[in-house]
């Protein structure tokens, strides 16, 4: 081989570095002109064994011990040598020093004076105090080159891992499945499954672009569909299942200590909506600090923060129907009805009903009622709510034709003849209740139906005897407390009925808001010495304008001013409860402004006097469509109602109207009527049929005589 090209002059000055130029790593190096990359190769052919014979090893070790060997002229001046608490760069090392004084030393990057990273290897003499003469650039000795090569690596390593961590990140997203819904479900999106329990949250790390999402019971049944599209970067990425959870997004306002900061602006809520994207977010569901540190002692500063308000789906839809959005909180409630187990018969009638005082109708819960009957074929009051529903839309053919082949079939059944005889409107209807009371004496429900019958038929003693029976009041035995009540009341034993209801309320306190009128009448009628006893068990806590309405529900006394302190809606449903019993043409105005939640607050025989007063009227007005609407007889009865107040025409859907209801209509058909004598007929039917006083008596006193209709 011939001999290397040398612009260094390396090997003239060291030949003993002739011989090794065999290595084509070393030749490359000396043809480069560069000695320290010369010593550098030298090294990793020892190393990585490349020298075959001992003697090649034993001089390379010699040449490598030698780096002035190696040296090369500086470039420019002198490395800078600066230190400011303790962090710069400095020499450390003294390394072959030789007669002339000079030695090799290595210059480090220092951290508190501790030496990090090596920068270079010099050779150098001692100048005097803290100076040197430097005569030239040597290699890196052995540790301190591989510690360099460490921290090289490391660097190259840490910026790969950045740069693929920054990648990586750029082409996928974090996805929070939120669950507001009483059950867990089963969350798949773009193949991947994620479980998350009710009323809670987890995570899923996503790819970015379009997503499938399917949503499930733990049961296998799909609740929803849908698709996302999963952004880089979005600090909360959400899928709110059903648009459930009460999701909220806010500004946290700071303010120094010297500075009271201001309240911030109102929270964005996400109810209603399922695919949530809200960008940055500093605070992404974990609780904001209680303070921050602030750069000025004046002033505020904000942070945003993402999280989940408790109540869950119900109060997004009650959030939603205060905003008037009535439709999408029915939509919510029936969807969260339809993901319950098919087996979770009473808390789909709970919701179904949820629905109805948010603003839903009929037709929108009789499908949850068909299913729910289906899944509990034996559940009696899966089976009383279909059929009450069917009998609102005005379908009493279907079920009664339905419910007597059901009886015909299972002649020994006392639950197929309750509920076929429930529904049958026919003039025998009590005595078929007497004889199936005989033939089934412990089945409660037949017992207490006979017993209401008999109320309905003002046979009071009768239906207190019947109500008294062994069998009569086992569960469920407080949906008879009213009756029973006014039943006490009429056969004068007030102090009794003031006691029953007593006794209920102390038992089920959320029985004490519907039962506080029973309870006062009771106590006005001489049964109990304060009206207002069982109405303060009532929780109204942060509803003040519920209170108040109990209270003139109750007929118990107001002042007039605390209805000044309420706004909005809540204000003018309590002042119409005021004025039910003694304005109706303010009333009216009222109710015509009313949503239909507020409506489906009202008592029904409050509803009764109003929506049949403004049929009265006008039964084309505003306010007789607003109330219409919101009926909560169910189309079939309120159609009734409106041609019963025009015509005086009754029928059984009128006549099975809850008594003290019924009463209502009667004052409102003995206004509209067209003779004294009719008039005083049906007046004369209002206290046999409100025995507690309740509004229907309360606007005979109150409402001034009628003014002629528009019809």
């Amino acid at each position: 081989m011939s001999r290397p090209l040398d612009p260094s002059g390396l090997l003239a000055r060291v030949p003993e570095l002739e011989p090794f130029a065999t290595d084509p790593g070393i030749r490359k190096a000396i043809e480069r002109g560069s000695p320290r990359g010369v010593y550098r190769a030298l090294f990793w052919a020892r190393w990585l064994g490349r020298l075959r014979d001992d003697k090649s090893r034993q001089e390379a070790s010699a040449l490598l011990g030698n780096r002035r060997l190696f040296l090369e002229p500086l470039k420019g001046r002198a490395p800078v040598m600066s230190t400011i608490n303790g962090i710069g760069t400095t020499i450390y090392g003294r390394d072959e020093q030789a007669a002339d004084g000079a030695y090799v030393t290595t210059l480090f990057f220092v951290f508190f004076f501790v030496p990090l990273i090596p920068l270079g290897a010099y050779l150098v003499a001692d100048a005097g105090g803290r100076s040197y003469r430097f005569y030239g650039k040597a290699p890196l000795g052995s540790f301190s080159y591989l510690l360099g090569m460490f921290w090289l690596l490391g660097a190259s390593g840490a910026a790969l891992f950045g740069i693929g961590t920054t990648v990586w990140a750029s082409q996928h997203a974090t996805l929070y499945v939120v669950d507001g819904l009483p059950v867990p479900i089963v969350a798949t999106i773009n193949g991947q499954s994620i479980q998350v329990g009710a009323d809670s949250q987890a995570s899923i790390v996503l790819g970015t672009g379009t997503q499938s999402v399917v949503i499930q019971t733990l049961d296998g049944r799909t609740i929803e569909t849908g698709t996302l599209v999963a952004r880089a970067g979005e600090d909360v990425l959400a899928w709110n299942v059903l648009g459930a959870a009460p999701l909220y997004l806010e500004q946290v306002v700071y303010g120094s200590s010297l500075y009271q900061a201001p309240t911030g602006p109102d929270p964005e809520l996400a109810c209603g909506h399922t695919d949530v994207h809200w960008g940055s977010v500093d605070y992404p569901f974990v609780e904001p600090p209680a303070s921050i540190q602030m750069e000025s002692q004046y002033g505020t500063e904000t942070r945003s923060h993402a999280g989940i308000v408790s109540g869950g789906f119900r109060l997004c839809a009650a959030l939603l129907a205060s905003r008037q959005h009535e439709a999408e909180a029915v939509s919510l409630i029936l969807h969260v009805a339809s993901a319950l187990p098919p087996t979770d018969s009473a808390s789909a009638l709970e919701l179904s009903e949820y629905a109805m005082r948010v603003g839903g109708q009929f037709e929108d819960v009789l499908p949850i009622a068909s299913a729910a009957r289906e899944a509990a074929p034996t559940d009696i009051n899966v089976h009383r709510f279909y059929q009450d529903t069917m009998v609102a839309l005005g379908r009493r053919a279907e079920i009664v034709a339905d419910y007597d082949a059901r009886a015909s079939a299972d002649p020994s059944s006392a639950d197929a003849a309750y509920l076929a005889v429930r529904v049958t409107a026919r003039p025998d209807a009590l005595d078929t209740y007497r004889t199936l009371s005989d033939r089934f004496p412990q089945h409660g429900f037949l017992q207490r139906a006979y017993g209401y019958a008999l109320y309905d038929a003002h046979r009071c003693a009768d239906a207190i005897d019947v109500w008294s029976r062994p069998g009569a009041l086992g569960v469920g035995a407080e949906q008879m407390t009213l009756p029973r009540a006014a039943c006490l009341v009429r056969l004068g034993r007030a102090a009794d009925a003031a006691q029953l209801v007593d006794e209920v309320t102390m038992r089920i306190p959320q029985m004490a808001e519907p039962f506080a009128f029973a309870y006062s009448a009771a106590a006005l009628a001489g049964g109990a010495p304060n009206p207002a006893l069982v109405l303060s068990r009532a929780d109204f806590t942060d509803d003040p304008g519920g209170r108040m309405r109990a209270t003139l529900a109750a007929g118990l006394p107001l002042d007039r001013a605390q209805i000044a302190t309420l706004e909005g809606v809540d204000r003018d449903l309590t002042e119409l409860y005021l004025l039910g019993d003694e304005n109706p043409e303010r009333a009216l105005v009222l109710a015509a402004n009313l949503p239909t939640p507020s409506i489906r607050q009202m008592p029904e025989a409050l509803f009764v006097l109003l929506y049949g007063e403004a049929c009265r009227r006008d039964p084309s007005s505003a306010v007789a469509s607003v109330l219409a609407h919101a009926s909560p007889l169910g189309p079939s009865r309120t159609q009734v109602l409106r041609e019963f107040v025009a015509t005086g025409t009754e029928s059984v859907e009128l006549t099975e109207l809850y008594p003290e209801v019924r009463a209502s209509a009667w004052v409102v058909r003995a206004r509209a009527a067209s003779s004294d004598e009719e008039r005083a007929r049906y007046l004369a039917r209002v206290p046999e049929d409100d025995l507690l006083g309740s509004w229907a008596s309360r606007a005979l006193t109150g409402w001034p005589a009628p003014e002629p209709s528009s019809t």
